[in-house]
C-alpha cells in the first residue's frame, strides 16, 4: 500500500475502534477487515477498474434521474387528463349558463321592444286625445263666437262625430308626413 492509503486505513481503523469501543481483539479483527477493504480498493484504483465503477455509478445515477423524470412526466400527464376531464364535466354547465344568459338577453331585448312599442302606442293615444281636446276647444270657441254675434247652432250626435272626425284628419295627415 502507498503511504496515503495506509494513513487513511489507519484513521478508518481508529474511528471504527472508537465507534465500537469494544474489546481489543474485536477491534483488531475490525482493523484487519478495514485494511483488507482498503487494500482491495487500492488494487482496484491502480488497475483502473475504479474508473469503470465510477462510470457504472454515473450511469446508474442517470438511470435513476431518467426514471424520476419519467414518473414526473407521467404524473403531469395524469394531472392534465384530470383537468381535461374536469373541464369536460363542467362544459355542459358552462354551455347551459351561456345559453341561459343568451336567453335572458333575448328576453330583455323583447321586453325593451315591447316597452318601446307601448310607449309609441301611448304617445299616439296622447296625441289623439290632445287632438280631440283641441278640436273640442276650437268647436267651443266657434260656438261662443257664433252666439256672441247673435247666432245659434244645433247639433245632432252624428253631425258632431262627423265634425270631430273631420277635425282630426288634418292632424293625422301632418303626423304621417
Amino acid at each position: 500500500m502507498t503511504q496515503p492509503a495506509i494513513g487513511f486505513a489507519a484513521s478508518v481503523v481508529r474511528y471504527i475502534g472508537k465507534a465500537l469501543d469494544g474489546p481489543k481483539h474485536l477491534t483488531r479483527y475490525i482493523a484487519i477487515s478495514a485494511l483488507s477493504v482498503a487494500d482491495t480498493l487500492n488494487n482496484l484504483m491502480t488497475g483502473h477498474i475504479v474508473t469503470d465503477f465510477t462510470r457504472i455509478k454515473e450511469a446508474l445515477i442517470r438511470k435513476i434521474e431518467a426514471e424520476a423524470d419519467e414518473k414526473r412526466a407521467e404524473a403531469d400527464r395524469k394531472i392534465a387528463e384530470a383537468v381535461e376531464a374536469a373541464n369536460r364535466a363542467s362544459l355542459h354547465k358552462r354551455d347551459d349558463a351561456i345559453a341561459k344568459a343568451e336567453q335572458e338577453l333575448k328576453c330583455a331585448e323583447a321586453a325593451k321592444s315591447a316597452a318601446e312599442a307601448e310607449a309609441i302606442r301611448m304617445d299616439a293615444d296622447t296625441r289623439r286625445l290632445e287632438a280631440i281636446a283641441n278640436a273640442q276647444a276650437r268647436l267651443l270657441e266657434a260656438i261662443a263666437k257664433l252666439r256672441a254675434e247673435g247666432g245659434d247652432v244645433f247639433f245632432d250626435k252624428e253631425n258632431l262625430n262627423q265634425i270631430l272626425r273631420s277635425a282630426l284628419k288634418p292632424h293625422e295627415d301632418e303626423e304621417d308626413k
